[in-house]
């Protein structure tokens, strides 16, 4: 499902809860342009998006294909409260160790330096 700043309002009007808008607003798209000319468009969509959610006082959580490569662009976007990584860990794990990706991804969100 495409991502918009509108996606937010139709939240608001259903007054619909966190975990139901959050399900509306994956990551996909984002990820998929990462690392291409295309990649600080789909940052904008999604900016645009948690600015609008915040505005209507919806929380801003995120999902799907997110990972040690395209995280920390994405945590850039003001207002995101959680994100799902549970994929990616495991599979980053399996090739590089339990212990070095968590390490990785504490680095990534600030929990640890």
């Amino acid at each position: 499902m495409a991502i918009s700043p509108s996606r937010a309002n139709d939240a608001a009007k259903l007054t619909i809860s966190l975990s139901e808008f959050v399900h509306t607003i994956t990551t996909e798209a984002y990820a998929s342009a990462f690392g291409s000319p295309q990649q600080e468009s789909a940052a904008a969509q999604y900016e645009a998006t948690a600015a609008r959610a915040r505005e209507l006082h919806i929380g801003v959580n995120a999902g799907h294909d997110l990972d040690l490569r395209n995280l920390s662009r994405f945590l850039q976007i003001p207002g995101i409260s959680e994100v799902s990584i549970g994929h990616a860990l495991i599979v980053e794990s399996l090739e590089q160790g339990l212990a070095s990706v968590i390490r990785q991804y504490l680095v990534i969100t600030g929990e640890r330096s």
